[in-house]
């Protein structure tokens, strides 16, 4: 099994008097907070070069959209606007869309599942304006 935690603390250019193992600190049962505790010992250490690092993605940052209904051009009022929502890669959970129009007013959206990982949505503008979705 690959230690990410272990990786991490291996780049670690200053002297770290080890008061917690590897395996300690990579159990599951410690909590988070013990293991920021733990590293804020050590203020001054800073990562080598090549350390190898993830950065942290909210599972929604994989979701997008596309369709006529969110380009910032050619909606008409009243008129459907319709997209498709893609969710490939973003795990499991609800998907939740909210229509914000002019006046901070919030459009009805239409959500249909089609149980491949898309969404179809559409709502009807009600105003000219900027809409934020």
């Amino acid at each position: 099994m690959h230690c990410y935690i272990t990786d991490i603390l291996n780049f670690l250019t200053c002297t770290i008097i080890q008061v917690i193992t590897p395996e300690e600190i990579t159990n599951p049962n410690v909590d988070e907070l013990s293991v920021m505790t733990y590293v804020s010992y050590f203020p001054e250490a800073k990562l080598k070069p090549g350390a190898p690092l993830r950065p942290r993605t909210h599972p929604s940052a994989k979701c997008s959209a596309k369709g006529p209904g969110v380009e910032p051009k050619g909606l008409v009022v009243k008129k459907p606007a319709n997209f498709t929502v893609f969710t490939q890669g973003a795990g499991v959970g609800k998907l939740n869309v909210s229509v914000w129009g002019p006046g901070k007013t919030e459009e009805e959206v239409i959500v249909q599942d089609n149980q491949d990982h898309t969404y179809e949505c559409q709502y009807f503008p009600q105003k000219q304006g900027n809409l934020n979705i």
